[in-house]
């Protein structure tokens, strides 16, 4: 793998074992539902009530809302639920009916163009509360997108981005060194499962390691990554710990503001 270019949030094999995860299985981060985690742990810190939830009619768009839609109604807020599809044309009209309800914050789960396209029609509506959004928008192209609108939005996302988190800066510095160009997002991510992967064959001691070798130690295995320590659940691969990071738009850049959503 480029440990330059590679994005690697998963390591793992596409077959399938009677219908659940294969045994050769390794997932690097948490997956989408859990990046809502601190998205909760944001509203009830803050007493957030009424919450609007956009998703853009994807499987990733559902499955993070929905999580969050669950943990809501599961604490007794109400939750409004809207779907605004990317061929949609009425996007400014959804705005306006969501502004107008004046929710305690929106929630958008959906890629980067759905987010901006959004983003810019609820800032026309006038709504000024609290606007979040996942991993899909974390990408430059949603605050050149959206433009003005951008600023003030709350993004989750898996990624240490190289640009703002304390932790990573020693390896963005490295990086740029050697490369002469910034590290992408996910380039911290792709360096720490190249180097979780090197560390366990290298500690079994062998000449030659196959796959067989390394999944029993991969999964009872912890590592310290430059993004974040890395461990799974022995049974079934899933990552296990913390490792959403939480960014607010401010001045058309991602500032990382922590990874405790109580304390946002």
């Amino acid at each position: 793998m480029d440990r330059r270019h590679g994005r690697a949030p998963a390591v793992r094999e596409q077959r399938h074992l009677d219908g659940h995860l294969s045994r050769i299985f390794l997932c690097a981060r948490p997956n989408d539902a859990m990046q809502m985690l601190p998205v909760s742990q944001y509203l009830g810190a803050h007493g957030l009530d009424d919450i609007a939830l956009v998703d853009n009619g994807t499987e990733y768009g559902r499955q993070t809302t929905r999580f969050l839609s669950e943990a809501l109604r599961g604490n007794g807020r109400t939750v409004r639920a809207e779907t605004v599809r990317t061929d949609a044309r009425d996007v400014g009209a959804v705005a306006a009916r969501i502004a107008a309800g004046r929710p305690g914050a929106v929630v958008h789960g959906g890629d980067w163009q759905d987010a901006a396209r959004f983003a810019r029609a609820l800032s026309a509506a006038g709504y000024r509360g609290p606007r979040i959004a996942t991993q899909a928008v974390h990408d430059p192209r949603f605050v050149r997108e959206a433009g003005a609108a951008a600023e003030g939005w709350l993004v989750v996302s898996t990624s240490a981005d190289p640009a703002t988190v304390p932790s990573v800066r020693r390896f963005a510095t490295a990086f740029r060194k050697r490369f002469g160009a910034a590290p992408p997002l996910f380039a911290a991510e792709a360096y720490d499962a190249v180097g979780l992967i090197a560390a366990c064959a290298g500690g079994l001691g062998r000449d030659r390691v196959t796959r067989q070798d390394l999944l029993p130690v991969l999964r009872t295995t912890t590592f310290k990554g430059v993004s974040r320590s890395y461990a799974f659940e022995p049974a079934n691969g899933m990552y296990a710990g913390t490792g959403v990071f939480i960014y607010r738009v401010e001045r058309g850049r991602f500032g990382f503001l922590g990874m405790d959503g109580r304390k946002v």
